[in-house]
């Protein structure tokens, strides 16, 4: 008996046929672009409005600022030209017969140091300079002397018949005297013209404070001897 031929399966496709087409591909169509987030455009904004904010809070601390203190103006000093002498002059009309005469009589110094010394103050009726002398007091250790000038000024503000004089030291000896000083003389008010009269003397380094007649450096009574 033969071998039994193999049947192949009912209506097979031929071998070598085309395939059955897997369909019609479909068309490319392009989705919608992917959303952007809207978050730093909204952040950009917020930072504008916070500088704006904060330039309008400093621009009203400002104005407010300067309306409670309004603004000070320094004038700016300008240099002044230094001189060895006062630059006030002397007035015109001078001392009156009661300051005429020579007078002479020890003076107490009480700052800025303390010493005795003796001095002389020579004045002509209506003249507008005077001489004065300084000399050491009898019994002193050492021997010296200073004299110069004295100009008329004017009488100070609280009393007329008080005169403020400059003092202009020119020649000194074997001392130390201030150039420049000033005097308040005044003589005594029931003077009579005799030997016994007397008139004060008061010596400043500043003039504002001999027309205030007050602190004075050095007080003392001179005596008409002529």
């Amino acid at each position: 008996m033969g071998s039994p031929v193999y049947q192949p399966p009912g209506n097979p496709p031929p071998y070598g046929g085309t395939p059955p087409p897997f369909g019609t591909p479909q068309p490319f169509t392009p989705g919608p672009p992917p959303r952007r987030s809207k978050l730093p455009a909204l952040l950009l904004v917020l930072l504008g409005v916070v500088v704006v904010f904060v330039v309008l809070f400093a621009v009203l601390i400002t104005v407010l600022d300067d309306e409670d203190d309004p603004a000070v103006t320094i004038p700016q000093q300008q240099p002044q030209q230094q001189s060895s002498a006062p630059a006030d002059t002397p007035v015109s009309g001078g001392f009156d017969s009661t300051y005429a005469g020579t007078w002479r009589g020890e003076v107490n110094q009480i700052k800025p140091t303390v010493s005795t010394y003796v001095v002389t103050v020579v004045i002509q009726q209506n003249s507008t300079t005077g001489q004065i002398t300084y000399e050491n007091a009898p019994g002193a250790a050492s021997n010296w002397s200073c004299s110069g000038t004295v100009e008329f000024l004017h009488h100070t503000p609280g009393a007329d018949y008080k005169s403020v004089v400059r003092e202009n030291i020119t020649s000194k000896n074997n001392a130390k005297c201030d150039t420049y000083s000033y005097n308040v003389l005044f003589p005594k008010p029931d003077n009579t013209g005799a030997l016994t009269d007397g008139m004060f003397i008061k010596n400043y380094f500043d003039e504002s404070v001999a027309d205030a007649d007050d602190d004075h450096n050095a007080i003392g009574e001179l005596i008409r001897q002529s």
